[in-house]
């Protein structure tokens, strides 16, 4: 199922604009779960900081086709 999940999201964002919401709740657990379970498949670091985060992100965007020209806004808590 997850896969499906994963393959419908990058079908519905490869060709269209999109934009990314991060946040940090209560620690970065939370957002390592998403990235590594629904996108990325692989662990993050505990003490990941946002170029670690960007890199995973610049990866798997190219991996998959993903055009960074398609993502109209990145949106984050300022954490």
């Amino acid at each position: 199922m997850a896969g499906d999940v994963k393959e419908t999201l990058i079908s519905c964002i490869r060709y269209t604009e999109f934009a990314l919401q991060m946040g940090e709740s209560t620690n970065v657990a939370g957002l390592t779960v998403i990235l590594e379970d629904l996108l990325l498949r692989r662990p993050l670091p505990l003490n990941t900081s946002e170029s670690v985060i960007f890199n995973f992100l610049d990866e798997f965007f190219s991996s998959n086709e993903i055009q960074w020209e398609n993502c109209a806004d990145i949106c984050t808590d300022g954490a």
